[in-house]
């Protein structure tokens, strides 16, 4: 073995040294095995209160009894709930150091000026506090730190996209919600046609006439899980007239109960629909009016 050779290779073994060297002391020390983010235990059937305050709004979520939830004083969606808590289960078991040292801390959006800052509550007592910052650079994740501390992790998962929500994606999506098989009539009052159909047994009649089963089965179904596209903006809001409304829907069951009764108003930006209670604007795609309140000759045999 030739002496340059062995000068080669003994500054190779010196640069890998030095390489290694470098590591160790950024990510903490050789042989120091990398913890990952360890959150307080936060049992749902305790918490009754979340704040997530992001840079530029805030969502406040209470609970109001059971599983039922509000957005800032306004129904809230309980899986929605429900995924937030799934996502910081999972972080424990997905996340890794990133960083020790607060110079860190506004790179990674984790400082007070722009994180996200997540809080669990039960009554008084704070369960978890969390700041929540920009995403890692594989894009898989998202750099965390609990309160207090300098230590920044990478979590992975949904967890920066749910914190992430804008206000309105808490609410509650669901307007009506009625068994198809309870229906027995539906009376459609809309732009041009007017009409009401009626099943006796399992046979439907469109004002009298036969009418086709399939396409009825597909205008009771609809209202069977409507779901909002969204909410109304303020301006959006102060344009919207349900007293002189655009349309409306009644959906009935045996001896003329009513099983739903929705209010439709159309404008420039969209078409909106209230149940009967007047509580809540609830914005619908334009489309879902051909199949919430078909033509006429699309329901006859």
């Amino acid at each position: 073995m030739s002496p340059t050779f062995l000068k080669r290779a003994g500054l190779v073994l010196a640069a890998v040294l030095v390489a290694w060297g470098l590591f160790a002391m950024f990510r903490g020390g050789v042989g120091e095995t990398l913890e990952g983010l360890t959150l307080p235990k936060v049992d749902p059937t305790t918490v009754n209160q979340i704040t997530i305050e992001g840079p530029v709004d805030t969502v406040v979520l209470i609970r109001t009894g059971g599983t039922d939830w509000e957005a800032n004083g306004l129904p809230a969606s309980s899986p929605a709930v429900n995924d937030l808590y799934n996502g910081i289960a999972d972080s424990s078991v997905t996340s890794e150091l990133a960083a020790r040292s607060a110079a860190s801390h506004q790179r990674m959006g984790v400082d007070s000026a722009g994180a996200t800052r997540v809080r669990f509550m039960a009554g008084a007592d704070t369960l978890a506090d969390l700041l929540v910052g920009n995403k890692s650079p594989s894009g898989l994740g998202v750099f965390v730190r609990l309160l207090g501390q300098d230590e920044v992790f990478v979590v992975r998962g949904p967890l920066g996209n749910l914190v992430g929500k804008q206000p309105d994606d808490w609410r509650d999506k669901a307007i009506v919600s009625v068994n198809a098989d309870s229906v027995t009539g539906v009376t459609v009052d809309w732009p041009g046609r007017r009409y009401t159909v009626t099943r006796t047994d399992t046979t439907w009649s469109i004002d009298g006439a036969a009418a086709d089963a399939r396409a009825v089965d597909l205008l009771v179904r609809g209202y069977g899980n409507l779901l909002a596209a969204g909410f109304p903006t303020a301006e959006e809001a102060a344009a919207i007239d349900f007293a002189t409304p655009y349309g409306r829907v009644t959906l009935t069951t045996g001896g003329g109960s009513t099983l739903a009764s929705l209010v439709f108003d159309s404008t420039d930006t969209g078409l909106w629909v209230q149940r009967q209670d007047g509580k809540i604007t609830y914005r619908l795609n334009p489309w879902r009016s051909k199949t919430l309140a078909p033509e006429v000759e699309s329901l006859r045999q």
